[in-house]
């Protein structure tokens, strides 16, 4: 038996997959959180994790799978969180030697902290600072190119070491930092999804904007290799957890793109996912050329695979508003000062999950965009239409819940699913699962059937990706 094995190196969890390459089946699943999350030193809105804790939630995942089927792997499929951006030095794995070689701990000096795409340290003030892009993606917070220019702005020395030598020579997503060591390349190669995901890459000319940058004096020798998904860029250099060396490596994958691989299997299919955050996504019509296109800023078009795109509405705006509001109603029951016991997280979602599935109909207006948006960063939340009769907690749930909805129609509005052929919804992500309402009023907002799903892992569409695409 061959196995492909994917890994996905996400924001909060690591995941790891194995599929059967013949049958396409998955054979074992993983996850454990990576609690990577570290203060920054360079900045209180900056947004860090460790990379250190992120490897170590692989292994550990890893070693959950058993010995005999780590020796069967044929291929490894890496994706992960986009945008962010970690800086290193080639010269930190000269010397494999053994299972250890990704053992870090004792390169931190030449091994920058992730900077996340939740990173808010690039405000709309120093983003105009930058050069225009030639993209047709908008440069926004978080990305890796713009974290970088602020990074060497704004701390001192950030680039070099004592003597001014440099002290990073490669830079990439966490993603790209993982392959490069398992192949212990000297130069990183980034997929073209995550290239676009960083800013400043023309995906029509598969380029980085080089003139522009270096005219902007951004250390452009730092930008990695380009290729397209689904390609092979090297081997296991040495054996790792079990995996035998020489194991085939494919480019480091966006993990949106992966984990709605699965589910697009056809044209007439979208995707909602509700997690954290919200986003829905299609599949661009054949021969649509998004570099040119003109249609809402609240969209994006993310290179997908095989030369396609999707169409993306992307709102920043999810489960963590309902984590908000949970919290408010903590900080009201602990000023009341009601016993501790009586106000766990849980207990109160599932409250507010009760009480408003008691409520049919309410006439109260939440716009629950307390995070912003990306094509709106100024926005703010609201409630409106308050009245006597629908001051309770059941009318406020229900109105959150379509708030959030209504929010994700108003970027991308149903017309423009009907337009692309879409049929139905496939729906899937932790805060939409668990939520009826959001379920219902999904349904309602687009007059579309929805089908649940609970296998959204991009674990998963990262090993079947390579099965799918490899060359």
């Amino acid at each position: 038996m061959s196995l492909i094995l994917g890994i996905d190196l996400g924001t909060t969890a690591v995941k790891v997959a194995l599929i059967d390459s013949m049958t396409k089946q998955v054979i074992n699943l993983q996850s454990e959180n990576t609690n990577a999350d570290i203060v920054s030193t360079t900045s209180p809105i900056g947004n860090e994790q460790s990379h250190t804790k992120i490897f170590n939630a692989c292994i550990v995942c890893l070693h959950r799978i058993e010995y005999e089927q780590r020796r069967q792997v044929v291929r490894i499929a890496v994706s992960g969180q986009m945008h962010g951006i970690i800086l290193w030095s080639s010269t930190i794995f000269n010397n494999p030697a053994s299972d250890d070689y990704l053992n870090l701990t004792t390169h931190c000096d030449v091994i920058s902290p992730l900077y996340t795409w939740q990173d808010a340290r690039c405000s709309d003030e120093f983003l105009a600072t930058l050069p225009p892009a030639e993209s047709h993606l908008q440069l926004a917070t978080g990305h890796g190119c713009a974290t970088l220019f602020w990074l060497k702005r704004n701390v001192s020395g950030f680039l070099f070491g004592h003597g001014r030598e440099a002290k990073f020579d490669c830079a990439g997503t966490i993603m790209d930092f993982f392959t490069a060591f398992l192949c212990g390349l000297k130069k990183p190669i980034m997929s073209v999804q995550n290239a676009a995901s960083w800013g400043y890459y023309n995906t029509e000319q598969y380029s980085w904007n080089e003139k522009i940058l270096k005219e902007a004096d951004f250390p452009v020798t730092l930008l990695p290799e380009v290729r397209q998904p689904g390609c092979k860029i090297g081997e296991l250099r040495a054996p790792w957890q079990g995996l035998p060396q020489g194991t085939d490596v494919g480019v480091a994958m966006g993990d949106l793109q992966c984990s709605i691989l699965p589910h697009l299997t056809s044209d007439t299919q979208a995707v909602v996912n509700i997690g954290t955050s919200m986003q829905a996504v299609f599949k661009c019509p054949p021969g649509l050329n998004p570099t040119r296109s003109n249609t809402l800023s609240s969209l994006a078009y993310f290179p997908f695979f095989k030369g396609t795109y999707l169409t993306v509405a992307a709102s920043l705006n999810g489960g963590n508003v309902l984590t908000a509001t949970v919290k408010m109603f903590q900080q009201m029951m602990q000023a009341l000062n009601i016993p501790e016991e009586f106000i766990q997280e849980e207990s109160i979602f599932d409250m507010l999950l009760e009480k408003g599935k008691c409520i049919t109909e309410t006439d109260l207006v939440i716009k629950p965009t307390i995070h912003g948006e990306r094509h709106a960063p100024n926005a703010k939340g609201s409630v409106t239409n308050i009245t006597p009769f629908n001051m309770d907690v059941g009318h406020l749930s229900k109105a959150l819940c379509r708030g959030l909805i209504e929010n994700l129609l108003e970027m991308l509005p149903r017309e423009i699913l009907c337009t692309a052929g879409v049929e139905r919804i496939v729906g899937c992500g932790s805060a939409l699962l668990r939520n009826k309402m959001l379920q219902e009023e999904l349904e309602r907002a687009y007059c579309l059937p929805v089908e649940l799903t609970t296998d959204s892992n991009a674990a998963v569409g990262g090993a079947i990706a390579l099965l799918n695409f490899w060359h």
